[in-house]
């Protein structure tokens, strides 16, 4: 059986949560880069400190959208408080745990952590945060963002000889993103962002969960999600440097999730429709179709995150509000900061346009299938390994005119053969229900884009 749980940002608002941490931070000193161990790179002075980063907090995107991020979020019993804990506190350890290379001073993630640097760069001591104190004194402020992205249940039968048991995959992804406050193109510009999916397998002999265990179990996969992707976005400010940041060029975008194959448009109720040769037109869903968004939702999210490894800097994947439909060129971000900050913005706008990337990418589903070998010493049982081929479309626009292509580069394909879900099954036994057929495919796609290299 297959439960998809996928998370789409309206052209509504965020809800920003904060930690309410009052944890002082390292004095608010000014860091050099050998403090930080950043060798390689050195931040001048003169401009470091004239800027600062402020810690924002966890996105909640949509409830219906992401229920079990929801339910820690927002339930006050006590596990999901516990839950909650867990997952701000190993956010907050990643983000303390190495500084980004923009600013002299850590990311402030608590009411004295903004205090100790006001002091250190006026010089007098501060007892309260004002914003307009953070304005005259530092040229550029960002905010550093957690949101939640991927929520995803997948539940695939495994049969030995002797019994039936379920292979439980919990997914979750999350992005972080370095927010510059303000910004031109009329709104917030995304300076870094990654975006990080993670994985929890468990065979059961039960097919459900109980709902208490199925949100822990998310809440595992969000806080590992959580720390990957403030751990590669350090990584990534620290390898591209403040030049890169300042200058904004040389970023990417999904753009486009493209089924090139009829089976898999069957299986997962996509529109038929002509493979577009300039890789900028997904492939429609059916109306009504949570397979179909359910599937470009997941291969989105990872070719974002599979292509931020190889050092792309990779816009998230934001500007789908809804899967299957493009959003209009903003996404509204709601900050909550109870820092003692007494007003940022009620509202930032992140420019989401495809104009915001040099480079597009489409992620394109070559095909899914199967292939199926006996198992010796038996003439009624047979392996079936299930593979799912994929590739990537480079595309570069006209910076004037996104409807000229100028640059179009398809990429070799690659499939999860070395990593095949396979399943014990019966000679003339009836077909796998659908939902259990995707369930196979979907977790073959991932262990694909997971080996992508």
């Amino acid at each position: 059986m297959l439960k998809f749980i996928i998370s789409f940002i309206a052209a509504s608002a965020i809800l920003i949560s904060v930690t309410g941490c009052n944890t002082t931070s390292k004095g608010g000193a000014a860091y050099t880069s050998d403090e930080r161990g950043l060798h390689n790179y050195k931040v001048p002075d003169s401009t470091a400190k004239e800027r600062l980063i402020l810690y924002g907090g966890f996105g909640l995107l949509h409830g219906k959208a992401q229920p079990e991020f929801t339910k820690i979020w927002k339930a006050k019993n006590y596990q999901h408080q516990e839950l909650r804990g867990r997952l701000e506190r190993a956010a907050i350890k990643a983000i303390r745990s190495a500084d980004l290379p923009i600013s002299n001073y850590p990311v402030a993630v608590s009411n004295d952590d903004v205090l100790n640097i006001l002091s250190d760069r006026t010089g007098k001591k501060h007892q309260w945060v004002k914003f307009e104190d953070i304005e005259k004194y530092f040229s550029r402020v960002y905010v550093l963002i957690v949101t939640a992205g991927l929520e995803l249940h997948a539940v695939v039968p495994y049969r030995s000889r002797e019994f039936k048991q379920y292979g439980h995959h919990f997914i979750s992804g999350a992005s972080a993103m370095l927010v510059e406050l303000g910004g031109d193109l009329g709104g917030s510009r995304v300076i870094l962002s990654t975006t990080a999916l993670r994985e929890i397998e468990e065979r059961r002999t039960k097919q459900t969960l109980d709902p208490g265990e199925l949100t822990a179990k998310f809440a595992i996969a969000y806080e590992k999600a959580a720390v990957a992707a403030i751990e590669d976005l350090h990584q990534l400010a620290q390898v591209r440097g403040l030049e890169a940041i300042d200058e904004l060029s040389d970023r990417s975008m999904v753009t486009s999730v493209i089924i090139d194959d009829k089976v898999a448009r069957d299986l997962f109720n996509f529109q038929s429709a002509k493979t577009d040769l300039s890789c900028r037109i997904s492939t429609p869903c059916q109306l009504n179709s949570a397979s179909c968004t359910q599937l470009a939702s997941l291969i989105a999210h990872k070719s974002t995150e599979v292509l931020g490894r190889q050092g792309d800097i990779m816009l998230p994947p934001l500007r789908w509000a809804a899967w299957g439909g493009l959003a209009g060129e903003h996404t509204a971000v709601t900050l909550g900061l109870s820092r003692g900050i007494d007003v940022i913005e009620d509202t930032i706008k992140i420019n989401v346009s495809d104009r915001s990337a040099d480079k597009k990418v489409a992620g394109i589903l070559n095909g899914v299938g199967h292939d199926d070998n006996e198992v010796k010493g038996t003439k009624k049982l047979f392996h079936r390994s299930h593979i799912a081929s994929l590739r990537f479309c480079h595309y570069t626009t006209d910076p004037f005119d996104s409807d000229k292509v100028l640059l179009r580069q398809v990429g070799n394909s690659f499939n999860n053969g070395n990593n095949a879900n396979q399943e014990l099954r019966v000679i003339g036994e009836l077909p796998n229900p659908p939902d259990v057929e995707r369930a196979f495919k979907i977790m073959s796609i991932w262990n694909a884009l997971e080996s992508y290299k």
